[in-house]
């Protein structure tokens, strides 16, 4: 089955390079032959132009030689410049100008007579028109004594001529049409082999190999294709990590309650342990515990799939802070730490109030959970397009390295697992899908030792 596979992709390779070879060839060829009807029609049309201006000018020289021999002699004797093999003929230029534009010259007298042929057919008959024929009368002393009539071979030096030319032509295209295909073999496979590496990239994406990358040999789209495909791929990966790893954290958050559950009610059914309000409260505890947790992860799955309602309206920002930090109060009152407010003025902006207030709990109870003794300064900005809010704390503080994975689901800085100490690790995740979904943004600045800084923005009002 894999042999197949493999034998269709090739075979399409081989496709997709003949297509691009046989299109450059088609081009050529195609521009090639236009371009020799076209110049071989206008050659023709040039060169029957000049012919005609040559034959015409030929012929007026001609008249001249034979109006001045008729003055001289009459037309006795006259065929003796045209016939060859006499040295008159040669010395007065008639053979000359015979060979080089017509294949018979004619002289008749003012009745029509023939009185001089080149090729000695027909003198003394009366000539007989023929279409093929140039003629101009012969004027001596303004009155007309004969005509010169020429016989041209046109036609025949035309075609030799066009034909010589489309000979030249069609060389050329075969040569164009060789180096066409030479050149389109060498691109094709320049363009192909991306392709082929790409295909075989993606096979192996697709038998979830995804640490597979492909080389990026240009920088034009071919190559921004392969970029984007190992963007995907890396996505891809990345997903498939955080996939396995919620899994395993799910999976490590339920176990501890369920183990208790588990425990407690199998002591309570072996009559290990009596009921009473206490145990029956640590089985609500451990109860409300995976309840708050499914509830994270139905939140965060609401969010991811853009399915989460939000109940909007113009809200004082300043006012839920208060309302949120009043009830942290005794939590931050038993670790002694103070909790401090800054807000100069109303800030509204266009929330939900219920979702910005569980990120600013999640925010407060964070900075409240990592701070010993001292104090949580909380300042809300209102500026000119969105409203700003900041949870600033003077604990123990972040390392670097933690920080861009702060936000990540079940990420803890500490590396135990334990919920009481740790918490879920989905705080943070839940608060930066909240933020985000109100077109918000928010980070962390944090240095270790020096305490930490969450801060987070919303625009003042949705387009």
């Amino acid at each position: 089955m894999v042999l197949g596979t493999n034998l269709r992709w090739e075979a399409a390779d081989v496709r997709i390079g003949f297509k691009i070879t046989l299109l450059l060839v088609l081009v050529v060829a195609t521009a090639m032959l236009i371009a020799t009807t076209f110049s071989s029609t206008a050659i023709s049309k040039a060169f029957n132009a000049y012919f005609q201006d040559n034959v015409s000018m030929r012929l007026e020289e001609m008249t001249t030689v034979v109006g001045d021999y008729y003055q001289k002699n009459g037309w006795e004797g006259i065929d003796n410049i045209f016939m060859p093999g006499t040295g008159r003929g040669r010395g007065q230029g008639g053979m000359g100008m015979r060979r080089q534009f017509a294949d018979r010259i004619i002289v008749t007298d003012r009745d029509g007579r023939v009185v001089s042929d080149s090729l000695g057919h027909d003198i003394g008959q009366y000539y007989v028109e023929k279409s093929d024929a140039e003629s101009i009368p012969i004027i001596v002393n303004g009155e007309k004594v004969g005509v010169l009539i020429a016989l041209t071979s046109k036609g025949k030096l035309e075609e030799n001529f066009i034909t010589s030319i489309r000979i030249a032509n069609i060389k050329a295209g075969m040569l164009a049409t060789i180096l066409a295909l030479a050149v389109g073999i060498y691109f094709s496979r320049r363009i192909s082999k991306p392709l082929v590496v790409l295909s075989k990239a993606a096979r192996k994406i697709a038998d979830r190999d995804l640490s597979h990358r492909v080389p990026i040999y240009t920088k034009d789209e071919i190559g921004e294709v392969g970029g984007a495909f190992n963007k995907m791929a890396e996505s891809l990966e990345h997903n498939e990590l955080l996939r396995k790893n919620l899994i395993a954290d799910v999976a490590h958050e339920l176990r501890t309650p369920l183990s208790i559950l588990r425990g407690n009610l199998e002591l309570l059914e072996e009559d290990v342990i009596k009921p009473s309000p206490e145990v029956f409260a640590s089985l609500h505890e451990e109860s409300i515990r995976i309840s708050r947790l499914v509830d994270d992860l139905q939140s965060l799955s609401h969010a991811d799939a853009g399915e989460m309602k939000f109940d909007l309206s113009m809200e004082d920002l300043a006012q839920i802070v208060r309302t949120v930090v009043l009830g942290l109060s005794q939590e931050a009152a038993k670790k002694n730490i103070e909790i401090r407010v800054q807000s100069t003025e109303p800030v509204h902006a266009l929330i939900d109030r219920y979702r910005i207030g569980q990120v600013l709990y999640n925010l407060i109870s964070n900075a409240i959970h990592y701070t010993e003794q001292g104090r949580v300064q909380i300042t809300v900005t209102n500026l000119p397009s969105y409203v700003q809010v900041e949870i600033c704390d003077n604990g123990p503080g972040i390392e670097e390295e933690h920080l861009p994975f702060l936000f990540d689901r079940f990420y803890r800085v500490e590396k135990s697992r334990n919920r009481i100490s740790g918490g879920s690790g989905l705080g943070l995740a839940i608060a930066k899908s909240f933020v985000e979904a109100h077109d918000g943004r928010i980070w962390v600045e944090s240095k270790s030792g020096e305490g930490s800084k969450f801060i987070f923005s919303l625009p003042k009002d949705r387009e």
